[in-house]
């Protein structure tokens, strides 16, 4: 409710404060005034005759139509008329009607029924007071028929004190599909019509609080609203209170405040509408206080508004339009009560209150956020999970309730609940919960998933989870069935050899032990494996199916992976759902991974990993040290692999070695030892790029084979050794800050220093590679280009003209540079820059000049 300052004693009973402001007509009726469609100065006109119906005048109340063809005639109505017959109200005592379903003008129609002696079917038992209205339209140009109130209220009743409509109301009847039915509990107040308070806007609003509307429950709950035009005095606002929160992909995102209850189409039963005009007006104040913020302390003082009338009922047609319209329904309403409390004293709130409650019916939500206000009771059907009306192309919804609330959690729906109401009401129907909060929730029916880590002791839950989860409960009297195994620990300390297989949809954790454990996925479900953090006396082996995680411990463990279908997407996309999914996340421990077609990320953050390459060429899969020792062997398909160093101990880096294959591989090294071998046999392509790494620790190795290897290297300190043991192979080298020392051997390559430092050995050196002593000659050609703005020195040992080149561009001008003799050696420096280019051993030394900016240097002589 509003908020609220009770003027008597905590502890008095003011029932008497509260005054009806308006006759009942379900007590007093049913004969009232009918409208004649006539509108003269302004004043709506009304016939003559009155009905002549068994029973009470009521003087509060009319019936009133507009755009009709014809107008009721009070004096002729269809008396007992079983064509009018209700399923629950039984035959009315009176009916009128007037057009056809396919007349331009539409059809509309009026019954009364003694609903006195006539039992609702709902579950709340309550007897129908008096009379009931039905009102039915359709078609038409905006053909309306209102319960309205007649009586004129000055300016008597001001919202400074607790206003509230209440009515037993069922929708019924509902037919067609063109064009629309709207229904609702409408309200005209005033604001400054009694104080008159100069220089302050005197406003007229039609505040129409929405209960049913054949375009859909979305409808009601965006709302309509003219308050912020400039055409008119009167005003129009219906209180939905849907707001767009974000746009994003061309899908828009919704955040509900389910502060108004809706009819989604007919029922069965009655049900008790409450609508708090208080918090109604209060929204109306929000936003002209946002509109005109000058004049917001007017607009805030609750005594300033006043009620001035009331109209129940419908509109039908096509919004106007004169296009045929077969949209149909009725609205019946029984026990109309408009009340105020004189006691209260309501003073403006800016916060979500609940304005109309609908006992007894859910409201359906797909929006992607709910909020529900603390006030009231909200009882919410939560389907994105297969409503087509649904935002985005995403099942998730995430709803906070704060009052005493129902959530329904409809098939594949994913919802995330935080409960902080007095009391929440959850029942799966198939959907996943996750549930958080301190306030107490009570959980039944069958859930996809389920958890929960809310600390609210009263909770209670009695579910079924059929399987796909991992159920956890933090707090509460806990009674779940599992229909499939969700989560399993396996107990330690036992010699047995335990082998677990998850079927067809099941989603399992399993908790192992320090035993030999194999895991299968015959039924390719989603597992989660988590291997003891124990001293392990067994091994944990994963057969790769489905979607897996495997995080280990200190347990040893071996990881296959499957034959499913390789990715099509990058490694790094944020999903993969064509095809199986396989992560490893190493946390200690010695692990092996073998790897298939199915795609396989390993992440090692500790321990050891050994990776052994697929056989397939279209395997595609990512590796990632984070801080844990790899092995990577390469296979026939594509391996990525990234390195960091996360350790604040410059000296804790991790080592990583890398083989190729006769596939590719990417090779990104940040802050890790990194040693990549060619090989003589591996065919396969390697893409290296290691950066600046701040450890003085971390180094780079790459050692030739008979494949191809790109290098872009800022390491601190890289090494770079060309095969002296097979040709076939080629290095390109892009050197762009650090240190990189090359090792010329029987291989080609090409250096571009473009940073940092370059020391090239161009007769090989001496020492082992692959752990076999290299005493080749260096036979490859070595083909270096500097750019002497950007490289800090480049010095070339065993410089020769046969086998190498040495290109140098960046030059001011064909005289740019000085060269210099010094202990046998050539030393080059430049006007541009004070970068040095030693040529060690070398004196007799040839310029050819390409261009005015760049230089070729020849050696005579060699050493």
């Amino acid at each position: 409710m509003s908020t609220t300052t009770d003027t008597t004693d905590a502890s008095a009973d003011n029932a008497g404060s509260v005054i009806a402001i308006l006759q009942n007509p379900s007590t007093t009726g049913p004969n009232l005034r009918f409208n004649n469609g006539e509108v003269v100065n302004g004043v709506e006109q009304y016939q003559d005759a009155l009905p002549s119906l068994p029973g009470d005048f009521n003087a509060d109340w009319d019936i009133t139509q507009w755009c009709a063809g014809t107008y009721f005639d009070p004096t002729s109505p269809l008396l007992a008329d079983a064509a009018f017959r209700d399923d629950v109200l039984g035959t009315p005592i009176a009916s009128w009607e007037q057009g056809s379903a396919g007349s331009s003008d539409g059809y509309s129609s009026l019954s009364i029924y003694d609903s006195s002696e006539a039992d609702d079917s709902s579950d709340e038992g309550k007897k129908l007071t008096g009379y009931t209205y039905r009102i039915q339209v359709q078609g038409g140009t905006l053909n309306d028929v209102n319960l309205q109130s007649y009586k004129q209220l000055g300016n008597n009743y001001t919202f400074n004190h607790q206003i509230t409509f209440t009515a037993n109301e069922r929708v019924t009847d509902v037919s067609g599909s063109n064009g629309l039915v709207s229904f609702g509990n409408n309200f005209t107040v005033n604001f400054n019509t009694a104080k008159k308070i100069a220089g302050v806007p005197q406003l007229g609003i039609f505040l129409q609080s929405v209960a049913y509307d054949s375009r859909g429950v979305e409808t009601v709950e965006v709302g309509y609203s003219t308050l912020a035009h400039t055409d008119g005095s009167a005003k129009i606002y219906n209180p939905g209170d849907l707001t767009v929160t974000d746009f994003s992909l061309g899908n828009l995102y919704y955040n509900y405040s389910s502060t108004v209850d809706a009819f989604a189409g007919a029922t069965a039963d009655f049900s008790k509408v409450t609508i708090n005009l208080n918090a109604a007006v209060e929204k109306i104040i929000t936003i002209l206080s946002a509109n005109d913020p000058k004049n917001a302390a007017y607009y805030q003082d609750m005594s300033n508004w006043v009620l001035t009338g009331s109209y129940i009922g419908g509109e039908a047609g096509n919004l106007g339009s004169s296009s045929s319209s077969n949209a149909s329904a009725a609205l019946e309403v029984n026990d109309v009560n408009i009340t105020e409390d004189t006691a209260s004293n309501v003073t403006y709130s800016s916060a979500d209150q609940k304005i109309q409650s609908i006992s007894g019916i859910q409201t359906e939500d797909y929006w992607t956020t709910t909020t529900t206000p603390s006030d009231g009771s909200t009882n919410l059907l939560l389907d994105a999970g297969t409503s087509t009306k649904a935002l985005g192309t995403g099942k998730s919804q995430t709803v906070t309730t704060n009052g005493t609330d129902t959530l329904t959690v409809g098939a594949k729906t994913v919802a995330t609940i935080h409960a902080q109401g007095a009391s929440t009401t959850i029942i799966g129907q198939g959907g996943s919960a996750s549930v958080d909060g301190a306030g107490a929730v009570n959980v039944s029916g069958t859930f996809s998933s389920f958890s929960s880590t809310n600390t609210n002791a009263d909770s209670t839950y009695s579910a079924t989870v059929t399987g796909k989860s991992t159920v956890t409960v933090a707090a509460g009297t806990v009674s779940l069935d599992m229909s499939a195994s969700g989560t399993l620990n396996l107990t330690s300390g036992s010699s047995a050899n335990h082998i677990v297989d998850t079927q067809e949809g099941v989603n399992s954790t399993i908790m192992t032990g320090n035993d030999n454990v194999t895991v299968n996925n015959s039924g390719k479900g989603t597992q989660l494996i988590v291997s003891g953090n124990v001293d392990s006396t067994g091994t944990l082996t994963v057969n790769g199916d489905g979607d897996q995680q495997v995080w280990t411990g200190s347990e040893d463990t071996v990881v296959n992976s499957s034959d499913a279908a390789a990715i099509s997407e990058s490694v790094f996309a944020s999903s993969h759902p064509n095809s199986e999914n396989l992560y490893v996340g190493v946390q200690g421990g010695q692990t092996t991974v073998n790897l298939n077609t199915g795609f396989t990320n390993v992440w090692s953050y500790a321990g050891h990993t050994t990776v052994n390459g697929s056989t397939s060429s279209q395997a595609n899969d990512l590796m990632v040290s984070d801080g844990g020792d790899m092995d990577i062997s390469g296979g026939a398909g594509t391996i990525n692999f990234v390195g960091f160093q996360v350790s604040e101990d410059p000296k804790d880096v991790a080592n990583v070695t890398i083989n190729a294959g006769s596939g590719s591989e990417t090779i990104f090294g940040d802050g890790v030892n990194l040693t990549v071998n060619g090989g003589d046999s591996a065919t396969g392509s390697q893409m290296i790029v290691s950066s600046n790494a701040a450890s003085k620790y971390a180094a780079e190795t790459v050692n030739g084979g008979a494949g191809y290897q790109e290098i872009w290297s800022s390491t601190r300190d890289a090494v770079i050794n060309a095969s002296t043991t097979t040709a076939t192979g080629s290095i390109k080298d892009i050197v762009e800050g650090g240190t990189t020392t090359f090792n010329a051997g029987v291989e080609d390559a090409t250096i571009f220093s473009f940073g940092g430092n370059l020391v090239a050995n161009l007769a090989g050196a001496t020492g082992t590679q692959d752990n076999i002593a290299t005493t080749n000659a260096a036979t490859g050609h070595v083909a270096i280009q500097g750019d002497v703005t950007k490289f800090s020195s480049i010095v070339l040992n065993d410089f020769s003209s046969e086998h190498d080149s040495l290109v140098l561009t960046g030059l001011t001008g064909s005289n740019g540079y000085t060269m210099t003799q010094s202990d046998g050696s050539t030393v080059l420096t430049f006007d541009s820059s004070s970068a040095q280019v030693t040529l060690v051993g070398v004196t007799d030394v040839k310029v050819g000049h390409i261009g005015d900016t760049a230089l070729q240097l020849y050696a005579n002589t060699s050493n």
